[in-house]
């Protein structure tokens, strides 16, 4: 029976000695960090994890109680009862809270990120350009447009862009045009943790001639307008309102100009960092032709942290009846 037992107790001594199990050890005289780890098979750098009141790993004594495997809670409140400082413990399960924090998965948005992934709120970072370009058509895959968006930050709250397009008629050259040029200015006047607001203008000059700037053939239309919106890395929602005066001449305030006003609000959900979806309606105020609402629905793919592909779909909605064509369209868009 005594061979029994003291065969038990090697074998536990031995199953302690090869693991890193929850344990005590008390230290003897002559023995050191690094030998105790050795014994337990673990490095002295995991022994000072698991142990934080110990404060210098070539400072112990005989008959200190160590932990082996995990912190213990309760050499810990004795070192707190004793006066000793801590507080490299409190250190690390903060760390490692953190550390947990980090490696979750993220949504990718612009609220958090400044990720440009079709967040109708998006900005430039200051000093970074962005791209977005545009091409679409309708259900009939006869006229074809190309637009492209090009801005850059000057700051974090100002941003300049550019925007042009291309149409074509059922792909024959003698239709396609290189049809407008329009730079604009963008200033966002709030910008809190989650509530964002932009003011926004812009001059675009709609060529009918070979001569972009020719006041007696070519149109312009001004633009102003405002965004204002709640954004988290899960959704976001604004509304906008935005007014157009289109006339001839760029500055010729004198004629009786075409006006039209736009309310309407957008919003995004993000599904996870690389999927996320876009919808948008708007009511349209033109003088002279009757009111009308439109419509977008789209997704985006980020392919990248700063790069997406959307595919998107348009329509309008006038006296109660929808257009005969659907609107297509697919939208890449980069931030470098």
């Amino acid at each position: 029976m005594k061979k029994n037992i003291l065969l038990m107790s090697v074998m536990g001594a031995l199953f302690l000695a090869g693991t890193a199990s929850a344990a005590q050890h008390t230290v003897q005289s002559g023995e050191w960090l690094s030998k105790i780890a050795a014994k337990y098979k673990v490095t002295v750098a995991q022994i000072a994890d698991w142990n934080p009141q110990i404060k210098d790993v070539n400072l112990i004594y005989p008959g200190q109680i160590i932990a082996i495997g995990e912190v213990d809670e309760s050499l810990v409140a004795a070192a707190r009862a004793r006066g000793e400082s801590v507080k490299p413990y409190e250190t690390k399960v903060e760390e490692k809270k953190a550390a947990v924090k980090e490696a979750e998965p993220k949504k990718a948005c612009a609220a958090c990120d400044n990720v440009i992934n079709g967040n109708p709120m998006y900005r430039p970072g200051e000093g970074r350009f962005y791209s977005v370009t545009t091409l679409g058509t309708d259900t009939k895959f006869e006229d074809w447009g190309l637009n492209e968006q090009f801005g850059f930050g000057i700051t974090n709250r100002l941003s300049v862009f550019l925007s042009t397009d291309l149409t074509t008629h059922k792909f024959e050259s003698d239709f396609t045009k290189w049809d407008n040029l329009g730079l604009g200015l963008s200033f966002r006047y709030l910008d809190m943790k989650h509530w964002k607001a932009d003011a926004y203008g812009s001059l675009t000059a709609i060529r009918t001639t070979m001569d972009w700037w020719d006041s007696d053939t070519n149109f312009y239309n001004w633009r102003a307008g405002t965004k204002i919106g709640y954004t988290t890395c899960e959704w976001t929602v604004n509304g906008l309102f935005e007014y157009d005066y289109f006339n001839s001449g760029a500055f010729n305030w004198n004629e009786v100009g075409y006006r039209t006003y736009r309310a309407g609000v957008e919003g995004q959900y993000v599904f996870n960092a690389d999927w996320n979806i876009v919808a948008r309606a708007t009511y349209e105020m033109p003088e002279y032709v009757d009111n009308f609402f439109t419509g977008r629905l789209g997704v985006n793919y980020n392919f990248s942290p700063k790069a997406y592909l959307g595919a998107y779909v348009f329509q309008t909605l006038t006296d109660g009846e929808l257009a005969d064509d659907t609107g297509l369209a697919l939208q890449f868009g980069i931030d470098f």
